[in-house]
């Protein structure tokens, strides 16, 4: 949106096509992760709409492009910004139907933001959730604290192991949140288990390995893993050599936050 809006203010003709029934990618769904910043994420979104509106862009909502559609607009330039990718979980017991992806977290999510907005919803997941009473959070940086944070709030009980070092928990965080973070986890009983192998998701939860060895089980009723997005490279090789003059945004080209995906899109914009 951010790459169309730009585009359309320095004179372009830009249509804009999205796979979804409603603009604004994932930022309706973080919003209902995000307690503080809800109304402001929301805001943003329709900010976006009015934007686009005002300049002109042509709108094709529930379109994901494909060659053809790219072949018969025939466009001098060609911006991709589709979001990430979902990579595949490749753990013994993957499949267990206590293993929670984020992709069918989001798409229930987005299920029902068809009726009601990201403030309604957020308040009614604090009367029922999808998810058990215990859960095991893979991934420690920004997207797995969030997570833990949301579903703490919601009484759940919740652990976070990191397959990388202590040094990347709330990775992408701001000093402030961590400050305020780390002890408020302390007190609802957050583990925190960095610097572990995943070796198996269990009946009982998921099975982890130190480096000295040791192996434990977290247990929990569901598994949610935040580490399987991945860079949209083949929609980025399917559509890039249909147009001589090709940017990539956003998480298309890589996973990245809200800042840097509009950061990313502002410059694409001014360079075509």
């Amino acid at each position: 949106m951010e790459a169309a809006r730009v585009a359309a203010e320095r004179g372009h003709e830009v249509v804009l096509y999205e796979k979804a029934s409603r603009l604004g990618g994932l930022v309706p769904l973080s919003a209902i992760v995000k307690d503080c910043e809800t109304p402001e994420l929301g805001e943003f979104v329709r900010y976006q709409e009015r934007e686009l509106r005002k300049n002109k862009v042509t709108v094709h909502l529930g379109n994901a492009v494909t060659p053809e559609i790219v072949r018969k607009e025939r466009p001098d330039a060609l911006v991709i910004a589709a979001g990430a990718a979902h990579t595949e979980f490749d753990l013994p017991g993957a499949n267990r139907a206590s293993v929670i992806r984020t992709e069918k977290l989001y798409a229930m999510l987005d299920f029902f933001l068809k009726f009601l907005s990201p403030g309604q919803l957020q308040k009614l997941t604090h009367l029922w959730m999808p998810v058990g009473r215990s859960v095991v959070v893979m991934g420690g940086t920004l997207h797995g604290c969030e997570l833990a944070e949301f579903l703490v709030k919601r009484h759940r009980r919740v652990a976070i192991a990191h397959n990388g070092p202590a040094s990347e928990l709330g990775n992408e965080m701001g000093i402030d949140d961590l400050a305020n973070l780390w002890p408020w986890f302390k007190q609802k009983h957050v583990s925190l288990w960095p610097d572990v192998g995943y070796r198996e998701i269990t009946s009982d939860g998921l099975k982890i390995q130190q480096h000295d060895k040791r192996s434990y089980i977290l247990k929990g009723k569901n598994i949610v893993n935040t580490q399987d997005w991945t860079a949209n490279t083949a929609l980025i090789e399917l559509l890039s050599p249909l147009v001589g003059e090709t940017h990539v945004a956003g998480s298309c080209r890589e996973p990245s936050l809200l800042a840097d995906a509009t950061r990313e899109g502002v410059l694409a914009g001014c360079a075509v």
